[in-house]
């Protein structure tokens, strides 16, 4: 992730880095971009298929095997980070940031009662959006293996 976001920032995009380094900590929680979105659900593919090719190789994790594969079965793959990017992009705005954030300045309630509204509601969205994500790619990986010959 540094390394790309590094590249990114010399090839004079220095806005779009930081969004490239946040790429594993988007997968669970929101960005505030459209094009960290989808490079959200792009390094969630990424992982997926070197999971997936740990499991077939005895655990050993070679990214080049899962990029090849990512290459292999772009199509339909690349249809499920689509659609991902557009649903993380959407979560993001039922998350009600603003919302959670005037509760916790203005409300008169207890700390502990904050702090458990604050992390149930960040957590539960972050498991949400990491089921999400699983259930898209998985099946955008299972149409790959089916109607590609």
């Amino acid at each position: 992730m540094t390394g790309v976001s590094l590249a990114i920032s010399l090839a004079a995009f220095p806005t779009f880095a930081p969004d490239i380094w946040l790429g594993i900590d988007g997968m669970a929680f929101d960005q505030l971009t459209d094009a960290g979105n989808f490079w959200n659900a792009a390094v969630a593919a990424l992982v997926l298929l070197m999971i997936i090719d740990a499991e077939r190789n005895r655990g050993q994790v070679r990214l080049s095997a899962a990029a090849g594969e990512l290459v292999r079965r772009s199509l339909w793959i690349g249809a499920a980070v689509l659609l991902l990017g557009r649903v993380d992009a959407g979560l993001g705005l039922g998350q009600v940031r603003g919302a959670i954030w005037n509760f916790w300045q203005t409300s008169s309630s207890s700390q502990f009662i904050k702090n458990l509204i604050y992390f149930v509601l960040i957590f539960s969205f972050a498991m949400l959006r990491l089921w999400v994500t699983l259930l898209i790619l998985t099946y955008g990986l299972k149409q790959s293996y089916l109607r590609t010959r």
